[in-house]
Parts: structure tokens; sequence; C-alpha cells
């Protein structure tokens, strides 16, 4: 479905709304969607606004608080990146979206309720179901649920097999979701998944996958990066399945 025209209209004027989040000065990559959607723009403007159906549409969709919490795995990223290792590493990518112009608190909030990997996560014929805590139903507890995939299993589960091999790092190395929207025009619910077959403790290893994350985190924030796409959200309360992109 097409944009309306009062959603195209919106949208620029939607963007002035955005002054108090942050645009951290890095370059973003180019990111294949995985689900169709109604582009809007081609670059710089916000990742999701609004649809007819909301109260005002064209307006950018951003979380539904400033103070935002994410929480991580309890387990280790792989067998050379350690729990507390990759804790840092996303803290590190999660630090460059707070800066002292905009009110957004972006902060680690603890941990998952358990380590999501192959045997808690499953397709069952029409969906992937993720462990209750990290699923879209928990977003007033958990917005933003980070899983370290240790052995790849999850990326294969989402994406088919063979799609955590470590040849396909630079598409597969961090994927991220938004996959739960308000009826007040919000986001309410985000993953990020690192895939632990595409990190070594080699320090070098440990900074690319940390601005895959700075990225992924841009993403679920609601701003597109460079060379994307902006989606007008056509309906209330709309819940998408979930859906992974990846980046390049």
């Amino acid at each position: 479905m097409p944009p309306s025209e009062s959603c195209l209209k919106e949208f620029g004027r939607g963007l002035a709304r955005l002054g108090s989040w942050p645009l951290p000065g890095l370059v973003f990559g180019l990111a294949i969607v995985l689900a169709a959607s109604a582009p809007l723009a081609q670059a710089g403007g916000p990742r999701f606004v609004t649809g007819t159906t909301y109260a005002e549409d064209g307006v950018p969709m951003a979380f539904y608080t400033s103070s935002l919490l994410y929480y991580t795995d309890p387990a280790n990223l792989n067998e050379t990146v350690s729990h507390a290792q990759a804790d840092a590493m996303v803290a590190a990518a999660a630090a460059t979206w707070n800066v002292p112009t905009a009110s957004l608190v972006l902060a680690q909030g603890g941990t998952l309720a358990e380590h999501v990997n192959g045997m808690d996560t499953y397709f069952d014929g029409t969906e992937v179901v993720f462990p209750t805590d990290v699923s879209a139903s928990n977003w007033q507890n958990i917005p933003i649920a980070v899983i370290y995939d240790e052995d790849g299993s999850i990326i294969d589960t989402l994406l088919g097999e063979g799609a955590s091999d470590p040849s396909g790092c630079r598409q597969t190395g961090v994927l991220e979701s938004v996959d739960s929207f308000g009826h007040t025009g919000t986001i309410q619910h985000a993953m990020i998944i690192l895939n632990g077959r595409c990190v070594g403790s080699a320090p070098e290893q440990m900074l690319q996958m940390q601005y895959q994350v700075e990225r992924a985190f841009g993403r679920v924030l609601g701003w597109p990066g460079r060379s994307s796409t902006t989606t007008c959200l056509p309906e209330r309360h709309r819940r998408p399945r979930v859906r992974f992109n990846i980046g390049r």
C-alpha cells in the first residue's frame, strides 16, 4: 500500500520533532530489509512514521520512553568472548547514543532470564517462537533484548541453515528487529542478536562487532541510516511478525 498524501506531507514536518534524539557521528552501512514496506524517503529520516489511522499521521515513531533499558543474554558470546566482555562491548556501543544534547538515556537494565539458544527458540510452523521474557508481549519489562547467539543456531533458525556461517559476517554479524508498536505511535519492543561465530577476542574483531551493534541500536531507536527507507505504519496497534534486518 502506498503511503497516504498526508503521511508524505507530515513526514518532513515530523522530522523537527526528533530534535531531542541523538545522531552520533558514525556512518551507517546499507541494509537489506527482510519485509515489504512502503518507501517514503531515501536518506536521513526516521525509520518509522505513523499512518492515517493514528491521531496524526507522518509523525516519526520513537521508543515510548527516553529512559530506555536493554537486557543482555546471561551466557558467553562464544568460547573466546566471555559474558562480561560481550556486555562491555554492547555497553560501549550503546554509549554512542547517549549524547549531552539528547534526552535519551540508553543503558543496561540487567540480564535475560535464560540463555536464548536453539533449544528454547524454534519454528512452530508459522513463526519463530522465543522465550517469554524476550518476546514482544514482555515489552514493559524488557523493551530491548540483546541475544548472544553463541553457536549461530538462532540466526540459522531465522534465516536458514548456514546463515550464521562466518563467511557472511558482514551481513549476519548482528541482526535486529523492531517487532511491536504502541497505539500512540511509539516503538515498544526490539531484539538485537549477536552472532557468536563472527567475533573473537582480538581487539579489532571486538571493535568491528561493536560498530555493528552501534548501527543496530540506531535502527531499533528509529533511525534507518543512510540509503535506507522509511516505513509508514497505516494501522494502530500494528504488531508485525518478527522480521530481522541484515546489514552490509
